[in-house]
């Protein structure tokens, strides 16, 4: 019982790290948690931990918990963490990934190529990036090495969290739809080469935009 409050309260803060609810260096209080959630004080305490494990959070004895700023190396971090595994991820991905699922993203992808003359609207934004995570996270969710899942699905939080941040800013989004029009169109081929080559070039692409939307 007590791990589910845990849990609860873990995707709760990460959930509100990650859109921005809690700004990078804001205090975190765990009297306020307990109340929000209904929960002891022990459920909060594990969930802090986990996050700071995670390095969402800072953790200082009898003082507080602080958000995690977001800074330039947290870019350069992420986004080599992600060129070195990740193209190597999409080609496992190959022949894993149900093909009416990736006809469907293909579909979502599409339809946003053809109406990009039009400025999305915040709704429209904000299925975009999760239509990116989603990409993401399901072909990390793909991979047969527990320990390279587990550390990229943890990178790609972080990925989401830089994201999400930068598209306050960024409202280019055309290029970003071609590179993964051309990510889901090889993995549609089961072609290894095409897949990996495109995620690499994509991985590349989104490291400099975040670097120029900082």
């Amino acid at each position: 019982m007590r791990k589910g409050k845990s849990d609860t309260a873990y995707q709760r803060v990460k959930q509100n790290i990650i859109d921005g609810t809690y700004p990078p260096l804001s205090d975190i209080s765990e009297e306020a948690l307990q109340q929000e959630l209904g929960v002891s004080r022990t459920p909060v305490h594990e969930a802090l931990q986990r996050l700071s494990d995670e390095g969402f959070v800072h953790i200082y004895p009898r003082k507080g918990t602080i958000v995690t700023d977001v800074t330039l190396d947290t870019i350069y971090w992420v986004y080599e963490a992600r060129e070195l595994n990740e193209p190597h991820l999409t080609r496992q991905a190959c022949g894993r990934l149900p093909g009416e699922w990736l006809r469907q993203m293909q579909r979502e992808y599409q339809f946003r190529q053809n109406n990009a003359i039009r400025p999305m609207t915040d709704e429209e934004r904000a299925r975009f990036i999760q239509l990116d995570f989603e990409l993401h996270r399901t072909i990390t969710a793909a991979c047969r090495n527990e320990f390279l899942r587990g550390l990229m699905q943890r990178v790609g939080d972080h990925s989401h969290r830089l994201r999400i941040r930068t598209s306050r800013l960024n409202r280019e989004y055309d290029c970003s739809i071609q590179e993964h029009l051309a990510i889901l169109e090889a993995l549609l081929r089961g072609d290894g080469d095409g897949a990996e080559e495109a995620a690499r070039r994509h991985i590349r692409a989104a490291k400099a935009k975040a670097f120029e939307y900082y």
